[in-house]
């Protein structure tokens, strides 16, 4: 009976574990559905936020060194700095759209001079001599292009790449739910057929059915 009380215990443990793992499956398949439907506001919503971090950051320093000590040359650091932590808060705040794609300008800018420089490893190439330095050429070129389209379009390929993030999450629900599903079945029929089977109620069973229909035990055929 020890070990049956043992497997109910396990049992129940899977019960509450797959009820965990299912809550947070659903909300991760929701944050996708999120992500991938409302990508321009979760940006702006975004930017925002950190605006708004930014600015009570900003109001906070400002108070700490306008009250502060006086005769301090920290404190008009302080007021100075908290004043132009304050006002970016408010650009950020007030140009969320700008914000989102201030990253994705960065990074094109970055490719961009990437791919500069494999055009100069290109042209090194072929002043050696090296046969294939067409292909060096076209990445340069195709580089360039792509950082430009990344500049150019910033805010687009950040919602691009929140819906490919929402895109995963969902997967990586939906996933969750049906891994889930198939080890919890299969733990339930191990369970079932580690059960130990109740030898008196089967002697019982097999019992009566040696008797006869007034009562009387009638004896077993070989």
């Amino acid at each position: 009976m020890s070990g049956r009380f043992e497997g109910d215990e396990a049992l129940e443990r899977l019960k509450a574990l797959k009820r965990g793992r299912i809550i947070f499956a659903l909300m991760t398949i929701a944050l996708g559905v999120v992500l991938l439907v409302y990508s321009d506001n979760v940006l702006t919503m975004f930017s925002q936020i950190i605006g708004g971090i930014l600015i009570a950051g900003g109001v906070c320093g400002l108070l700490g060194g306008i009250f502060g000590p006086r005769g301090s040359y920290f404190k008009w650091f302080l007021i100075v700095f908290a004043a132009c932590i304050g006002v970016v808060g408010v650009w950020i705040f007030t140009n969320p759209v700008d914000m989102a794609a201030l990253l994705p300008r960065i990074m094109g800018v970055l490719i961009i001079v990437s791919g500069f420089f494999n055009l100069l490893e290109a042209v090194t190439q072929a002043q050696q001599g090296y046969s294939r330095w067409l292909i060096s050429l076209l990445i340069g070129i195709a580089t360039i292009v792509g950082g430009v389209y990344l500049f150019m379009y910033a805010f687009q390929a950040a919602s691009l790449a929140v819906k490919v993030a929402g895109g995963l999450l969902l997967f990586d629900g939906i996933s969750d739910i049906w891994v889930i599903s198939r080890i919890s079945t299969k733990a339930k029929k191990i369970y079932q057929d580690s059960a130990p089977v109740d030898v008196e109620a089967d002697f019982i069973e097999d019992k009566g059915g040696d008797e006869d229909e007034t009562g009387t035990e009638q004896p077993r055929r070989n």
